[in-house]
Parts: structure tokens; C-alpha cells; sequence
């Protein structure tokens, strides 16, 4: 394992300065071997001025051979560049042969060996700094480039790339591959993919789907390419412009580290979300929105692109947030609400960031792939289509794209586009809401008389960050019976108190619901009346789903300002969660109720209440059975009885249930007690998940703690994907007495693994060895003595370190 190399924004700023915007030609060859490949590629691009500071990206293992304009060059490397010699003005044209190795991390090209049958599956991933590990390069997202890409690979392989084949060689034992150029592109969706992968191509549609061969039988084909029809339909008719690319191949890749990338006309996506059962509901609505997000990329991000990574929100803000809004059911707009509470959260902390973040490097361009960017991001465009209208976005989408097509942008560029089309000052908007951190709290007194409002006071503080904002939202108010008395839209100033008079005069309502259907970012704490009509006198039950869900967020709002104990907040979960039967209600209200129980609660009280959910999710089974919520039953399982008495259960209940029964039951056994019960299913299934199952199950035996530690440290032999297992198996709340001696251990490797490690290692051993079953202020010492010497660890350190700091405070209302 080693560091991870980069590129900081001031060396890409100067190269771009060199190097002329007519789009870079890329001859690229490359040859699959069984551990290794190798490559040649030619680089054609014409230079503005002289030049002796040029260099190309590359950190893969080894150069053999370096030609400029006809010569021969020594080559030299520094960290990841490969310097050129002095150039002239004017056409280049640079020759490098190269050899490297497959990853094991899922960045650059990662090979994945089925344990099923042997079949072989290499893919890319190269954003935002990885492609420079499969070939030199210029690997920055403003010095777009057509590639032409030949693949020397196995005849029976399949070869995938971002254009259609051109022609196919066939040769003793291989194919040589050569695809049509592509449209100009950055290197980061670049998409190379071989294998044994099958699939099925719609020829008149153009859309393939692809997977490899043991999950072949169960991939939703027909579902997949109606949903990329529907959004190529959608976004279509909303941005003014056709699909761009070619075609649209959508392939599902094992040991995928994140859940998609968006590769022009070559989508990959992570292949757990191929479900060998009838999946829950909650899992066919993330596919759907996974394949629209990486489908809107075609336009934002593929057809406009970001010209460094501080734009990174123009990509991935629009991208979520058109995904849900071409899917446009209450049902997606409730997961919507969920998904943008991951934004509150992290928004919460004196350690968040701005939308649009100065990016110094793309090493901190990772750091940015967060709640902030995605989440937010995207529920400020929800906020900002609601003030202007969506005719009005939708013709300031046209002239962006119009405007910018195979450009590099920035956010001023959107701004200028969609400013045309709206009297809202979109500049003051982008200064409040998307160059300014932080959040805001919104709570409305009323003073009535005679059953009428006579006056409403909206009261604004600071959450985080430094200012308060401009806010637009539904105000709704309803009678006993959860009837509508009004909805009315309000204009709260950027100041502490501002008078309602829009509602003055109506009637007075049982319950208030702020933010009614959950159009602007910001935190509506719920009243002390609305909260016991809804929550405590079962008013809750006849409102809308969507609306019972902003309810929920409001009432955790109160947890999270320290207005309302954890320990509160799970008792009017049981209380209220019996009649709820809408499953993203239940999502959210069992995933607030998680981190109530795990993170919000002292250490002695996580049994008590941890059992009290476990009773009522076994109650609501009784009269409402759900496969999405027998799985809400392993989440809180603490106790001895309830670990038990859930293994038991888990016999009778499908396979991915019955591994959660197991995986957890092994927090309290031995490790010859663990493989008894692992080589019975593994008898029955011996899957690469199955296999990641048995790592996490011997990871979690009680007494196998110091031989998975050595071999997280040592083992050179698994894939990062299998390490995560042993990592996430290596902490269990009630093993506390065991894991202690780890905890020093743990934060005595920190520095080492930081300092010489991959990111995508360190990072995990960082957030998953955490040893969270220590006392928050413990840990919050320990991480404050770390002396790191980049800026993304220190980074990742300092939000740690927040979060433990808001629960501590948590868990102390608790206690007092």
C-alpha cells in the first residue's frame, strides 16, 4: 500500500494556460494480461507558447519509452508526473509505452476474480484523479480530449468502452478491440470495462445492460431500461438538448466503491443492487434514482463540465436532484426528504463547508464527494426551482446547455444562464445560500384570539455558520381532524424576527406544519402544542405521507438543538410507529430512532431502549409483515435475548435476512462456534458476499480480535472491499471489555496508516476501527493529539471530532 498521489488546483490552472482548448487527441492502446497490463499511448494537443514546465500525468509503475515530437526523451518521473522536456510553440505529439498493475482498491483499473466460477472482471474508475493510474495523461476535468481506444483482451472476453465498436481483430487466444473515437471528454469519464460480463442491447434504443455471469439471472433489465428511457424523455423535454452520447451502457461491476460513475455512454454501477430476492421497496427506488442520477451526468458534468472541482455541486447537486424530480412521485420526494437529511446533519457541525468550497488539490476534490455537495446541494435547487418556477429553470436549463455544450463552466456560468429567465437575484442567492456554510433554525409563535391568528412572529437563529438567510416556504396549519384550514407560502427576512402578516387572520389550526411539503433547506423546530396534537393525541396518523415525514424531521430537529432528549424522541417512536405502513416513513423514523439508540444515548441506557424498538418493530410484525422492516430488526439488537431470539427467527425469513441474524449473533460467540455455523451456509452458498459475511462473522468472535487485527494490518492478499468486512465486523457495542486493549493500538497506527497507505484504506480504518465504544470525550482527546501532515486528514479528523462533540452533548441531556 501506498500514498496516494495528486494534482493541486494552481498546476492544473497553469497547465491549462499552456496547453490550447481545442480538444486533446488520445491514441490510446492498452493489452489485459492476467496480473498486469500495458499500454502505448499517443498525445496530440497544440501548445500556445514555448514551454519547459510542461508534464503529464501518470502513477501507474512503470515508463519504458517516452517520444516527443519524434525524439526520444529520458524519462523522468517526479511522484506522479512525467516531466517533458522543453517544447516548442505550436503541435505535439507525445509517445509513452507504460505497464502497471491491477488495483485491488476499486481506482484506476481493478480486477475482481468470482469466486462462483472463476470468471474474470476488470473495470475502470478515474475520477477525480485516477486515470493518470491506467495511462499518462493530462488528468484535469478542463483539458477535455476525444479518445481513441483500442483493447488487446482474452477472445471470450467482452469489451465495453464509452463509443461503439469500430472493429474487432481476432487473433490466436485474443481480440484486439478498436472503438470509435469519442465526443471531447475529461479524462475522470473515461470508461474502460472487460470481461466475462453478459448482457442484453436494445439496438433500436441503444441502451445496453450488463453484469457479470452469476447474477445474469437475476438483473432487472426491463425495469432499468425503462427508467433510462423515462429520464432520456424527461431531461429531454427539460434541458432543451437530446442524449448526446452514442449510446447508453449501464454495467454493473463487482467491488464497486461507490454506488455509480457516470462514464460517458458507460455507466458502471456497484452490483450489490443486483438483489438475488424480491428486493424491498426501498432498494428497486435507489436503483431507479441511481440510474437517472448517472443518466442526468450525460448532460450535467459529461456535455458541461465543471472546469476544476470547486464546481463540483454543478455535476452532483443537479444530478441528485433531477434524478428525483424525473422519477416525480410522492413516494421518491419522501426518500428525497430522507436522503436530504444527511445535508442537516453534517450542515449541524462547526466543521461544515460551503457548496462551492475552495478545492486546493483533488485530494481535498474527494473530501468533497459528501452530504454537502449531494444533499444539500441538491435540496438548494429544490428551494431555488420553487422561488423562480420550474418554466422558468427549465428555460435557464435550456440556455445553459445551449450556451455551454463541451464546455468547461463555472458557477457563474449557471448563473448568468438562468438569470435571464427570473427577477430573482440569483447572485445574492448564490452568496447566501451555495458560497456561505452553514444552517439555519426557523421556529413560528402564534398569538391568537377567538379562534383567528391575530399575529405570527417567525424567529430565525444560526445553526452553524455566521449569517441567517432569506427563506421561502409553505406554512401550513390543520384542524383536529388533520383537515387543511390553509397553506400559505412566506417570505421569512434575513433577520431574528419576522412578522407573518400573510397570516394574520385565518383560522387557528391544531398543528402547525412548517416547510409543508419540503420545499426549503432549513430547520423547522416544531411547537410544543403541534408536537402533542401530532405525536401524543394521534393526529399524526391523518396527515399526508409526505408531510408526516417533515414532521418527523422537525421533531428530530429537536434532539439534534438539544430541545429533546434521545431517550424522548424513542419513546414517541414506539408510540407512534404501530400505525405507520408507508415504508419510507418508517425509513426515516427508524433511522433517526438508530442514531438516537447508538450515538445520542449513555452507554447504560442502549439496552433498555434499543429492546424497545426491537418489541415494537415485533408488534407492528404481527398485524403488518414487511420484508424492509424484519431487516429494521437487526439494526437494534443489543441484548443476549434479543440476539438470540432474532437467530432463531432469521431461520425462517429470507437469505439476506438469515446472514443478518447471523452476522450478529456472532458478537457474543466463539470463533469455533462462528465457523460451525459459517461452513453450513457457506456449504450452500460460497458467493463473494457470502465470503465478505464470513469475514465480518470472524472478525466479530469474541475471541478472534488480535488475529483480524494483524490481519487488517498485514494481509496483502484480499481486496480493499473484503478488508471493509473484517473492518465493520471489528467493533461490536457489546464487546466494549474485549476491544479495549484496540483502542490504544488503533490510535497508535493512525499516523502510520495515514502516512503510508492508500486513501481508500486509510480512510476506512479510520471511520470503521474507530472505537466508538469509548466515552466521546475519550475519543475527542485522542483525535485532538493527531498531528497530520495533509489537509484532507486533518479534515476528516476535525468533522470526526465534531460529530463526537454533538454527542456527547446528546447523550449528557440525557443524563441530566
Amino acid at each position: 500500500m501506498e500514498a496516494n498521489s495528486h494534482i493541486t488546483y494552481s498546476e492544473a490552472a497553469r497547465r491549462s494556460q499552456l496547453i490550447s482548448q481545442t480538444p486533446i487527441v488520445y491514441t490510446l492502446r492498452l493489452s489485459l494480461e492476467e496480473t498486469s497490463f500495458s499500454g502505448s499511448v499517443l498525445i496530440a494537443f497544440d501548445l500556445k507558447n514555448p514551454s519547459s514546465e510542461l508534464w503529464v500525468d501518470y502513477s501507474g509503475s512503470s515508463v519504458s519509452h517516452l517520444n516527443v515530437n519524434g525524439k526520444d526523451q529520458l524519462v523522468t518521473r517526479h511522484q506522479s508526473k512525467l516531466i517533458l522536456p522543453k517544447l516548442p510553440q505550436g503541435k505535439v505529439e507525445l509517445r509513452a509505452s507504460f505497464s502497471s498493475f491491477y488495483s485491488s482498491n476499486g481506482t484506476g483499473l481493478h480486477k475482481f476474480v468470482d469466486p462462483c466460477d472463476n470468471c474474470v472482471y476488470i473495470y475502470s474508475y478515474m475520477c477525480p484523479f485516477y486515470a493518470n493510474k491506467v495511462f499518462p495523461c493530462f488528468d484535469q476535468p478542463d483539458l477535455k480530449g476525444t479518445f481513441k481506444i483500442s483493447i488487446e483482451a482474452p477472445s471470450h472476453f467482452a469489451v465495453i468502452s464509452n463509443e461503439f465498436l469500430e472493429s474487432r481483430e481476432n487473433l490466436p487466444n485474443y481480440s484486439v478491440h478498436h472503438f470509435k473515437p469519442t465526443k471531447p471528454i475529461s479524462t475522470y469519464i473515461l470508461g474502460i470495462v472487460c470481461g466475462d460480463f453478459v448482457g442484453q442491447v436494445n439496438s433500436e434504443k441503444q441502451i445496453g445492460v450488463f453484469c457479470r455471469k452469476s447474477l445474469s439471472r437475476y438483473l432487472q433489465y426491463k425495469d432499468i431500461v425503462d427508467w433510462i428511457e423515462m429520464g432520456k424523455e424527461f431531461f429531454k423535454n427539460y434541458f432543451g438538448v437530446e442524449l448526446v452520447f452514442s449510446k447508453h451502457d449501464q454495467v454493473f461491476c463487482p467491488e464497486f466503491n461507490m454506488g455509480a460513475m457516470e462514464n460517458a455512454g458507460c455507466v458502471t454501477v456497484n452490483d450489490s443492487s443486483i438483489w438475488k430476492e424480491e428486493p424491498v421497496k426501498s432498494e428497486k427506488l435507489w436503483l431507479c434514482n441511481t440510474t437517472l442520477h448517472e443518466l442526468c451526468h450525460m448532460w450535467f458534468g459529461n456535455l458541461v463540465t465543471m472546469k476544476w472541482w470547486d464546481d463540483l455541486w454543478l455535476n452532483e447537486s443537479f444530478a441528485t436532484y433531477f434524478s428525483y424530480a424525473a422519477m416525480n412521485e410522492e413516494d421518491s420526494w419522501i426518500t428525497f426528504l430522507w436522503y436530504k437529511c444527511r445535508g442537516y446533519s453534517v450542515d449541524r457541525l462547526s466543521s461544515t463547508h460551503p457548496v462551492h468550497v475552495t478545492v486546493p488539490d483533488t485530494q481535498l476534490a474527494m473530501s468533497n464527494l459528501d452530504a454537502i455537495t449531494y444533499s444539500k446541494g441538491s435540496a438548494l435547487l429544490k428551494q431555488l426551482v420553487f422561488s423562480v418556477g420550474d418554466s422558468c429553470f427549465s428555460s435557464g436549463m435550456k440556455e445553459y446547455f445551449s450556451k455551454f455544450a463541451w464546455k468547461n463552466v463555472t458557477m457563474h456560468d449557471f448563473v448568468s444562464a438562468v438569470q435571464k429567465n427570473t427577477q430573482v437575484e440569483l447572485e445574492d442567492w448564490i452568496s447566501s445560500w451555495v458560497e456561505s456554510e452553514g444552517l439555519n433554525s426557523i421556529m413560528i409563535d402564534l398569538t391568537t384570539s377567538e379562534g383567528v391568528i391575530v399575529s405570527a412572529t417567525a424567529a430565525q437563529k444560526v445553526v452553524s455558520g455566521a449569517i441567517l438567510r432569506k427563506h421561502f416556504l409553505l406554512v401550513e396549519g390543520i384542524d383536529s381532524e388533520a383537515n387543511s384550514l390553509f397553506k400559505v407560502k412566506v417570505n421569512i427576512k434575513a433577520c431574528p424576527q419576522t412578522e407573518l402578516t400573510e397570516l394574520a387572520g385565518l383560522p387557528k389550526p391544531s398543528a402547525l406544519i412548517l416547510n409543508s411539503d419540503d420545499y426549503a433547506y432549513v430547520e423547522t423546530l416544531i411547537d410544543q402544542e403541534t408536537l402533542n396534537s401530532v405525536f401524543k393525541e394521534g393526529l399524526l396518523k391523518q396527515i399526508g405521507p409526505l408531510n408526516r415525514g417533515v414532521l418527523w424531521v422537525s421533531l428530530w430537529g429537536l434532539v439534534e438543538s438539544l430541545k429533546l432528549p434521545a431517550s424522548a424522541f424513542v419513546n414517541i417512536v414506539a408510540e407512534n410507529l404501530l400505525f405507520e405502513d408507508q415504508e419510507e416513513i418508517i425509513d426515516i423514523i427508524l433511522g433517526f430512532s438508530s442514531q438516537a439508540v447508538w450515538c445520542y444515548l449513555p452507554h447504560n441506557l442502549v439496552e433498555q431502549y434499543s429492546h424497545l424498538i426491537v418489541e415494537t418493530i415485533k408488534q407492528k410484525l404481527e398485524v403488518h409483515p414487511s420484508k424492509s422492516l424484519e431487516r429494521k430488526v437487526f439494526v437494534f439488537l443489543y441484548s443476549e435475548k434479543d440476539l438470540f431470539w432474532a437467530y432463531e427467527w432469521s431461520e425462517h425469513l429470507g437469505r439476506a435476512e438469515k446472514w443478518r441474524g447471523i452476522m450478529q449473533m456472532c458478537s457474543i460467540l466463539p470463533l469455533e462456534e462462528v465457523k460451525e455455523i459459517l461452513n453450513f451456509e457457506l456449504a450452500f452458498d460460497s458467493s463473494d458476499m457470502s465470503l465478505k459475511f464470513r469475514n465480518y462473522c470472524e472478525s466479530a468472535a469474541v475471541d478472534n480480535k488480535q488475529h483480524t487485527w494483524d490481519r487488517i494490518l498485514n494481509t496483502q492478499e484480499l481486496s480493499l472491499s473484503n478488508l471493509e468486512y473484517l473492518m465493520k465486523g471489528f467493533n461490536q457495542m457489546n464487546q466494549k471489555e474485549i476491544l479495549l486493549p484496540f483502542s490504544q493500538k488503533y490510535f497508535e497506527e493512525l499516523p502510520r496508516v495515514f502516512s503510508s497507505c492508500e486513501r481508500e484504506y486509510a480512510e476506512k480504518f479510520f471511520h470503521l476501527l474507530l472505537p466508538s465504544y469509548l466515552d466521546p470525550s475519550e475519543l475527542i482527546r485522542n483525535l485532538e493529539l493527531l498531528e497530520l501532515p495533509q489537509s484532507w486528514m486533518q479534515r476528516m479528523v476535525v468533522e470526526t471530532t465534531e460529530a463526537l462533540k454533538k454527542r456527547k452533548n446528546c447523550q449528557d441531556l440525557v443524563t441530566h
